[in-house]
């Protein structure tokens, strides 16, 4: 009689405990309560406990505006990822990952499926699960997210366009528009 193995098989499916974060980011010009890392933490942790996938961690880069990617808690996120330790990213929509139109697209279209990592944007209804191609998904995302990030782009330039304006106009009157006044003055 042949000898049976005394080791358990590993049951992936009873196991299947995901190691997933949540991704905050808040920019200079938001300081509204809505976009609050208090409250993007609520609606992260509220999605999460509906799915019962636990938030290990949260990477939080704030002050820092979604134009580019050169965030730190950003980069944190990214070396996890390659490392292994990340099977799933929540978001509170779109715009906390990026603004910018084609890298924004190119993380949630190609960098994130290619190392199996799952992405969900709560206010977007948006969830990698169910595949930003799939037609058949509640949501429709093949159409609407390309719309959102190229909204949010131009939400983007628009922002500094006016914030560009407004300093213009303050030189232009003779305001100070330097981090703060030299020495002696107010």
């Amino acid at each position: 009689m042949a000898r049976k193995s005394r080791k358990q098989p590993l049951n992936v499916a009873a196991n299947n405990i995901q190691s997933t974060v949540g991704y905050i980011r808040l920019s200079v010009a938001n300081k509204d309560e809505s976009c609050s890392v208090e409250n993007q933490k609520l609606i992260i942790e509220q999605w999460a406990a509906e799915h019962e996938l636990p938030i290990s961690h949260f990477y939080v880069d704030e002050n820092r505006g979604g134009s580019n990617f050169d965030r730190s808690a950003f980069k944190q996120l990214l070396e996890d990822i390659d490392a292994e330790h990340i099977e799933c990213i929540v978001v509170k929509d779109l715009s906390r990952l990026g603004r910018e139109f084609l890298s924004t697209s190119y993380y949630i279209e190609e960098y994130f499926p290619s190392r199996k990592v799952r992405f969900v944007s709560v206010n977007d209804r948006f969830d990698t699960i169910d595949g930003i191609n799939n037609q058949e998904a509640e949501s429709g995302s093949r159409m609407r997210i390309p719309i959102i990030n190229a909204f949010n782009e131009q939400v983007s330039l628009d922002i500094q366009k006016k914030t560009s304006a407004a300093l213009d106009m303050k030189a232009e009157r003779g305001m100070f528009i330097g981090p703060r006044a030299p020495f002696g003055y107010m």
